[in-house]
């Protein structure tokens, strides 16, 4: 991997800037990524890369796209009314309302 990127979902690199704590950050991003260690002091740096990559905010998506599917999904399981219910106020209470902060724009 290149200096300045971060793994794409796809396997590949994606660049991104370097500089001040951004850079720092990634640069503990890539070593965790390459099978060392974070420690608890890394986590902010590391926070840091996620959010300033844009990485956060894409996996966010993501899981708001398979939220979606499961809203379709779960009222056709077999599970009797009781359950399916459940499962649907579980996704909106847990699922939903959390991934809000990480997906809408700012």
């Amino acid at each position: 991997m290149r200096a300045g990127s971060v793994p794409s979902s796809a396997g590949r690199s994606v660049g991104v800037g370097r500089d001040g704590a951004e850079a720092a950050g990634l640069e503990v991003l890539e070593a965790v990524l390459s099978g060392q260690t974070a420690t608890a002091d890394d986590i902010p740096a590391i926070r840091d890369a996620f959010v300033s990559s844009g990485a956060l905010r894409a996996t966010g998506r993501r899981a708001e796209a398979l939220a979606d599917r499961a809203r379709t999904v779960i009222p056709t399981l077999p599970l009797g009314g009781p359950a399916t219910e459940y499962l649907m106020d579980l996704l909106a209470a847990r699922v939903t309302d959390n991934l809000a902060r990480w997906t809408t724009e700012e």
